[in-house]
């Protein structure tokens, strides 16, 4: 934050202080920085607030957020306006200054303030992959308090930009600032399922996370009524919004929204990707780095450019791409310039240009990393779940009901959890249960089954070893095989999926935003390299050997820790 600037902010929040609530201090700024621009000189006379009020009567949202901000419902003022205003900068090109300041904006974003801003370095990367022309007209749906706008402005492109945005607090900041960069911005508070028009260019980093059941159906049928083809239900509202910004670009223009990843490969919402790239609509998907919403936010996000008339799809993983502060990454300018590269050209590890017969085959998963990621190639591959009698994820049982079953005296009743495999093996003192419903049977595990936790990227396998009068009840974090023995030994499983390829194949399958897990789909497709049961067993033996040295050095350490821990007392 640049001195003189943040020294303005820090000055009226003082003054602001105890008046309204501190998330309302950032929004107080603006709206005061725009007030004293209003006024001028006469901010001296005795009667400024009322003076103001006339000379934005004609501008309702905001006459309405300075009353709602200075003026009290009897009329008083909240706040001493003139001694406010006179803090402020006297040269109208300075306010202006202040006003369109978009990074001091980022440093007040946060939850505390309510302002959320795109990243700085983000919308350069959109403005750049955009490719705005000066005749352009351009849209940002969901503009926030119009960060993209100012950038765009400021790098003089387009010749007519608009934004709109459904937040009375945003878009008011968003007015504030068109007004400040002249008749070629116009801005207003609307739905953006309810604004008209067609442009050249679009963005919106739209709010994430955002079940599509919210909006229910009615919002499809209105895209339908827009002339849009009826479209597949969506799970999340991310391709909702896709959707709107593709729909309101003209015929060869280009649009870009931010979305969460899990909106690229979740299952719920593949038939709406596969109704995307089957009609072209998908240009290209940049999966961005974790961190670049943080504090914000952690979840991990893609960058999806949507035009008409594609045949293949640009896959660009630009997820380690960035400078990494202590808490927030960023894009630099040479790091732009490197993702506009990799959007041009294939690069094997970060750049893959994938084509509709690809992507079918991979459940139209829009994951870059899932293209861009080299495939292991297993020699005489087979499937897992062709030498697996069945496949289950464990109970669903939530950790209040086992807490209520736990058991202080031993039973024949236990369970596992995923804290339970350490090393590669299952902990010999599971806990005990006082029972297991007979529903819940089907999810204990027995002896010779591989035993896998669903929660990644660093996986725990284990080969079960069960008492005939025990039953050990697998918990939901893990999933059960029980393997067709007659094909494979299980602890050659275990000894393949541990190797550096097999781990790499589980990793590959991985989904998730905040936390990476392996579905059971996948998991059944992971190929396993099929061998002669005899060499499998010979694998499985020298396994089983290490096992029982790693345990030997473990005993050895603990016996070593206890004399540690002991040694005055042999004195």
């Amino acid at each position: 934050m640049e001195n003189t600037q943040g020294a303005y902010l820090w000055k009226t929040f003082d003054v602001l202080r105890g008046s309204m609530e501190q998330n309302q201090y950032y929004m107080a700024f603006i709206a005061a920085c725009y007030s004293k621009r209003v006024l001028g000189e006469d901010i001296r006379s005795g009667n400024a607030m009322s003076l103001l009020e006339k000379r934005i009567a004609d501008k309702r949202i905001l006459l309405f957020i300075v009353r709602h901000l200075f003026v009290s419902i009897d009329g008083a003022e909240l706040v001493d306006i003139v001694t406010l205003l006179n803090l402020l900068p006297d040269d109208v090109s300075e306010l202006d200054s202040l006003i369109l300041d978009t990074k001091l904006e980022s440093e007040m974003s946060n939850s505390k303030t309510g302002f959320w801003s795109t990243p700085h370095s983000l919308t350069d990367l959109a403005i750049k992959i955009l490719d705005i022309k000066p005749n352009d007209t351009v849209a940002d749906f969901g503009t926030g308090t119009g960060s993209f706008l100012v950038r765009v402005a400021f790098e003089r492109l387009g010749k007519q930009l608009y934004g709109c945005d459904i937040n009375t607090d945003m878009s008011t900041i968003a007015m504030i600032r068109a007004e400040v960069l002249g008749d070629t911005v116009a801005v207003e508070q609307a739905d953006m399922f309810h604004v008209d028009g067609e442009f050249d260019k679009c963005f919106s980093n739209y709010p994430f996370a955002l079940s599509g059941a919210r909006f229910k159906e009615e919002k499809a049928l209105e895209l339908e009524q827009a002339g849009i083809a009826k479209i597949p239900r969506f799970h999340s509202a991310d391709w909702l919004f896709n959707m709107q910004i593709l729909n309101k670009i003209k015929p060869n223009g280009k649009a870009i929204g931010i979305m969460t990843s899990g909106s690229s490969f979740n299952s719920a919402d593949a038939k709406i990707r596969e109704y995307f790239i089957a009609n072209g609509w998908v240009e290209a998907v940049v999966a961005l780095p974790a961190g670049l919403f943080s504090p914000n936010t952690g979840i991990s996000t893609n960058m999806i450019v949507l035009s008409r008339g594609n045949e293949t799809i640009r896959m660009v993983d630009a997820t380690e791409i960035c400078q990494r502060g202590r808490r927030v990454c960023y894009f630099s300018s040479a790091d732009i310039e490197r993702i506009i590269g990799l959007l041009a050209c294939n690069k094997k590890s970060s750049s893959h240009l994938v084509s509709y017969k690809e992507l079918a085959a991979e459940g139209f998963n829009l994951d870059p990393t899932r293209y861009t990621a080299e495939r292991v190639k297993v020699k005489n591959g087979i499937p897992l779940l062709s030498v697996a009698l069945d496949v289950t994820r464990g109970s669903g049982i939530t950790k209040n009901q086992l807490e209520k079953l736990n058991s202080k005296v031993p039973t024949d009743y236990r369970y596992l959890m995923l804290q339970n495999i350490v090393d590669g093996c299952i902990e010999p003192d599971l806990p005990y249960l006082t029972k297991i419903d007979s529903s819940l049977e089907k999810y204990c595990i027995k002896t010779g089954d591989l035993v896998l936790s669903k929660i990644g990227p660093n996986f725990k396998v284990a080969v079960a070893n069960v008492l005939d009068c025990e039953s050990v009840l697998a918990t939901g974090n893990l999933y059960i095989l029980r393997l067709n023995k007659d094909k494979i030994d299980p602890l050659f499983i275990k000894a393949y999926l541990e190797t550096e390829e097999g781990m790499a194949q589980l990793q590959r399958e991985c989904v998730g935003t905040t936390m990476q897990s392996l579905p059971i789909k996948a998991l059944s497709e992971i190929e396993i390299p099929l061998i002669a049961m005899e060499e499998q067993r010979m694998v499985a033996s020298r396994y089983r050997l290490l096992q029982q040295e790693i345990g030997a050095h473990k005993l050895a350490i603990e016996k070593a820790r206890y004399k540690m821990a002991s040694i005055l007392d042999e004195r």
